[in-house]
């Protein structure tokens, strides 16, 4: 009996975070990342998937929005970030009662390489695949990413 599908990615896309993690760890070690709870772990990751797109910086209000949890919530949760050195803090260019959430430039270059080795894992795990099953198989993805961040859902 086969696996559900929902279930193998859910695996596969937990392999790709592990390897992400493991690659951090031992480039860089982990001090950093030692003790972070729960939800300040999803806090930096969402940031990362969100600074993306938008890399001047991210508002308190847009991650806390994302997380779904209070503009005071985040805050504290961006507070413990900062004081460990994980992101940083600055004045919005466009709006000087804001602030921008963002990544020192160091750990943006540390990200740029983990990156590049997350990629790398995603080729093998879609090494099985003839290059026309690669790209059918992430049209397919892009569409159902595409929406679901239409509808806010990521």
């Amino acid at each position: 009996m086969n696996m559900s599908a929902w279930k193998q990615l859910f695996l596969l896309s937990d392999a790709l975070e592990r390897a992400a993690l493991e690659h951090h760890a031992t480039q860089w070690g982990d001090f950093q990342y030692a003790g972070l709870t729960v939800s300040q772990s999803r806090a930096y990751i969402t940031l990362w998937k969100l600074l993306d797109t938008n890399p001047e910086g991210i508002s308190l209000k847009t991650l806390s929005g994302k997380l779904r949890v209070t503009p005071g919530a985040a805050s504290e949760m961006v507070d413990l970030l900062v004081n460990k050195g994980l992101v940083t803090r600055t004045q919005s260019k466009s709006d000087r009662r804001a602030i921008c959430i963002n990544f020192p430039e160091e750990l943006k270059r540390k990200h740029e390489f983990t990156e590049e080795v997350i990629h790398q894992k995603y080729d093998g795990l879609l090494a099985p695949l003839l290059p026309e099953e690669k790209k059918q198989f992430e049209n397919l993805l892009q569409k159902i990413y595409d929406e679901y961040n239409k509808k806010g859902q990521i």
